[in-house]
């Protein structure tokens, strides 16, 4: 206002005009005594300097050594206090003929004020102090994501819907978008080096050359070499930590109680038991869908999960038509021989076909004697989709009686409509049959029937050789990047999987689309 009204009441040939960019690498201007005291004045403030020079000259001295001492007594910044009240004085002035203006003492109070509320916050560094509580109330809102990732390579699954900050045991890792939508929230910085800058004169940046560096993430939206702000994890406060996503793929387990009934699965990288809530009042379906070349592990997973399901009083059926199922393989694969021999009845298919009665024996003694009931077949022929027609007709018309029904190499079944494959996944829980289907991936499949299969609630998914599988199961649920996915289920190491589908997190929400890496223990 001061610079814009003079120049409107002087007349132009008392008014000098400066043009002050670049005026500060402008060594000449400061040789001009009259204007050493606007030279200490912001750029943007004084574009132009207007006024009758020669009274300006008159009194400039006079006016510094004055505001000088006031300044010095006060303790605030002296040039910028001598320039506000210059400022002050010229604008007087210029309106001497107006009444009603704010006294010299009044003024310098108010500007005496305003500068210790300003350099108490750039002096004390709240230009840093800004950012943290920017910072810490947009994850405590949840409008930034605050993600897991303790290695920053592989992390997946941030919902790509937010802006991410990525974190481990000790830093947090701003990408550059995160960043610089921060940036704006922060009304004491100008700009990110501003940001960056007073970060690291508290000693809150990690890099002591660079203030950016690279690192590989892989996320959503992050793909390859990604500039990232690392800064202490310090900066957030109890709430904030509170909103924070765990575990390699934006997941923190649930921990078990009593409330539902909870299948452990195995453990994530940092040791955790992640569960398969098939009591949880949310789930959909408690089908499983198990995929991975042999030799990985799925047999071990499998039977580590039908003990468990045993152990909570479930009652569970074997479908064996190529002779995944035998004694042998069973014990080879983590039961104890004791075990196999007290509590697995096998039968032949084909008996059970010739005699109705001896399916619904088999039925009772498995629930009279607490039996897992093993029927087998030489291989898969019409007489197993008969005998499957029969089971299911069975348990379906017996509102007391559900099962868990384990069939390998399962992409061999009819799965038209009408079939007894199709009822199972169509019709979820309602028809007491939860189905856990295992075979090698979806090069077995159509791409109907893998996308009928891909219905189960929850999929294990062991390495896979075959790149072309890798890409379907990834894009089938809907993992990205589809690359970095399938180079992850290609390199994944024996009893290790990605469990994907609704897993229930630490809030005892059960969230569809959860990705993680889990260990699978031995029985």
């Amino acid at each position: 206002m001061f610079s814009n009204r003079l120049n409107q009441l002087v007349e132009g040939k008392y008014a000098l005009n400066i043009d002050f960019s670049g005026f500060r690498s402008d060594s000449e201007w400061e040789d001009w005594a009259y204007l050493k005291i606007f030279y200490f004045l912001d750029d943007l403030l004084v574009k132009r300097v207007c006024s009758n020079y020669s009274d300006f000259e008159n009194t400039i001295d006079e006016l510094s050594d004055r505001y000088y001492d006031k300044a010095k007594e006060l303790g605030i910044d002296k040039k910028a206090f001598i320039c506000l009240m210059i400022a002050y004085h010229e604008i007087v002035r210029q309106y001497r003929s107006l009444e009603n203006f704010v006294s010299e003492e009044d003024m310098a109070k108010y500007l005496v004020g305003i500068m210790k509320k300003s350099e108490n916050i750039y002096n004390g560094g709240s230009i840093a102090g800004e950012l943290c509580n920017a910072l810490n109330k947009m994850v405590e809102t949840e409008e930034i994501e605050l993600v897991e990732n303790s290695a920053l390579t592989d992390c997946y699954g941030s919902t790509g819907e937010k802006p991410v900050i990525f974190y481990d045991t000790n830093w947090l890792y701003f990408p550059k978008e995160t960043f610089d939508y921060i940036v704006p929230k922060v009304t004491l910085a100008n700009n990110a080096n501003v940001l960056r800058n007073s970060l690291y004169e508290e000693g809150l940046l990690k890099t002591s050359d660079a203030l950016t560096y690279k690192v590989t993430l892989y996320d959503k939206r992050y793909s390859g070499k990604v500039n990232v702000t690392a800064v202490k994890r310090s900066v957030l406060s109890e709430e904030a930590e509170t909103k924070r996503k765990g575990g390699m793929f934006n997941y923190t387990p649930c921990i078990d109680a009593d409330d539902i009934e909870r299948i452990p699965l195995g453990t994530d990288e940092k040791g955790r038991k992640v569960y398969w809530s098939i009591g949880h009042e949310e789930l959909g379906n408690a089908h499983m869908l198990v995929n991975g070349i042999s030799g990985m592990g799925k047999s071990t997973a499998v039977n580590l999960i039908v003990k468990e399901l045993y152990d909570r009083q479930k009652n569970i059926v074997y479908i064996d038509f190529s002779n995944s199922d035998s004694e042998e393989k069973l014990e080879r694969s983590g039961f104890d021989r004791k075990f196999l021999g007290e509590h697995f009845c096998h039968m032949s298919i084909s008996k059970c076909l010739d005699d109705d009665e001896e399916l619904d024996s088999a039925l009772s003694l498995m629930k009279s004697d607490r039996i897992i009931l093993i029927f087998e077949a030489e291989k898969y022929d019409k007489d197993t989709e008969q005998f499957l027609d029969i089971l299911y007709s069975k348990v379906v018309s017996d509102s007391t009686l559900s099962i868990f029904l384990v069939i390998d190499e399962a992409h061999d079944l009819d799965f038209k409509k009408g079939s007894v494959l199709y009822n199972i996944m169509e019709k979820g829980r309602g028809n007491g049959i939860s189905l856990i289907s295992i075979f090698q991936g979806p090069h077995e499949t159509t791409p109907r029937q893998y996308s009928m299969m891909n219905q189960a609630e929850l999929k294990l998914i062991f390495r896979l050789s075959d790149k072309i599988d890798a890409h379907k199961v990834a894009e089938a649920d809907s993992l990205k990047p589809l690359g970095e996915f399938a180079v992850k289920m290609m390199n994944l190491k024996k009893k290790k999987c990605l469990a994907i589908g609704s897993l229930e997190s630490d809030d005892g929400e059960l969230y569809s689309g959860r990705f993680i890496e889990i260990t699978i223990t031995d029985i």
